[in-house]
């Protein structure tokens, strides 16, 4: 297992990561505007936001090959700013080694070094990722609701 910080280079291994994680997400998501046609131009816009000043992109490789990916940046809030994980995701050969908290540990690690202290993120309800999260000691503090106009 390698830590790495992943580079506009590694733009194929992510696309298949992201193949991966879409297929997962669509059982999970409820609304029409997460049940998308995942495609080679949607990913490359994904992609490119990734990468810019506050923003970190972080990913571990097994064997060569990026297997888990987190990405987050620093954003805003009304008493300061906080750390968001924007994305993470371990390939489903790869779960259950730890690797999700190896990156998160990194990322707060990196927060930490820019003085934020306080990091969220938005996971769909239905998400086991869910469990892990309350595990890490994030606590809902809000909902996010959507309605189609």
């Amino acid at each position: 297992m390698e830590l790495v910080n992943v580079k506009k280079s590694d733009r194929k291994e992510i696309y298949k990561l992201a193949i991966e994680e879409n297929k997962i997400l669509q059982k999970y998501s409820s609304q029409p505007i997460y049940k998308v046609k995942f495609t080679k131009d949607l990913f490359e816009r994904m992609f490119k936001n990734n990468f810019g000043d506050n923003k970190a992109f972080l990913g571990i490789k097994e064997d060569n090959k990026i297997v888990a990916i987190l990405s987050g940046y620093i954003k805003p809030a009304p008493k300061g700013d906080v750390g968001y994980i924007d994305n993470m995701f371990v390939s489903n050969k790869h779960s259950g080694k730890g690797y999700a908290t190896t990156l998160r540990d990194e990322f707060y690690k990196w927060l930490k070094g820019k003085k934020i202290k306080y990091c969220q993120l938005d996971v769909l309800e239905k998400n086991p990722a869910n469990q892990i999260y309350e595990k890490w000691g994030f606590s809902i503090d809000g909902f996010q609701m959507t309605k189609k106009l």
